[in-house]
């Protein structure tokens, strides 16, 4: 059987969704000019609003974590956030920093070896496993590959 289903944040305004489930964002690491880790503002009007109209839930965050000590805050950020929800679909990590993080600063999952970013990875799914919850990261292919 086929789902649909998409990733949603703050930045949606329209809480008309058709979809069998949402991605709900919990929050992200901010790079300003130190990281600091921001829960999405519209993350609980989210979580209602599924609950509200029976859709299923999964959350997502977006990393920018270089280092275990790093993806630990975040990850503990996360599972802080949900601890009395129901999540049914993953938590989703989305490893993809390099968009604008770099003109800010160079601590950017980009310059990262392949080794450490690959530990990261690991580490993240462990995490989130051994926590009770079904973990899904997302990153760019180039970024495993080189």
């Amino acid at each position: 059987m086929n789902k649909k289903g998409i990733f949603v944040s703050c930045e949606d305004s329209n809480l008309t969704y058709k979809y069998d489930f949402l991605l709900i964002r919990v929050g992200f690491t901010d790079f300003d000019s130190k990281k600091t880790i921001i829960k999405d503002k519209d993350f609980e009007k989210l979580y209602e609003y599924c609950i509200c109209n029976n859709i299923f839930k999964g959350i997502y965050y977006e990393s920018c974590a270089t280092s275990l000590r790093e993806l630990k805050k975040e990850l503990d950020f996360i599972l802080d956030k949900i601890k009395d929800k129901k999540i049914e679909y993953p938590i989703v990590i989305k490893m993809m920093d390099n968009h604008n993080t770099k003109i800010y600063n160079p601590d950017s999952q980009e310059f990262i070896s392949k080794f450490k970013f690959k530990r990261i990875i690991k580490y993240t799914y462990n995490y989130i496993k051994n926590n009770g919850y079904i973990p899904l990261i997302i990153t760019y292919k180039n970024w495993i590959n080189n």
